[in-house]
């Protein structure tokens, strides 16, 4: 299976049922209204090196812990 690096396109199942689609990209590329994620960011550190089928967790902005599971990583 394909580990999320960066530049991968990544689709997560929040565990609230939210969906979403996205790229892992470098910070100096990051467009959260163009779904690019930075790789420096919580969700883009967490991520990076993880398989189809994980789930990880991270601290948000607001300090809310977050889990999610990764549904596919292209």
């Amino acid at each position: 299976m394909k580990k999320v690096e960066t530049g991968s396109r990544v689709k997560v199942n929040f565990d609230d049922g939210s969906i979403e689609d996205f790229q892992i990209v470098y910070p100096s590329d990051a467009n959260i209204l163009e779904g690019k994620v930075s790789n420096s960011s919580p969700i883009g550190k967490e991520i990076l090196g993880k398989q189809q089928g994980k789930t990880i967790s991270f601290l948000n902005s607001n300090q809310t812990r977050i889990k999610c599971k990764i549904v596919s990583v292209e």
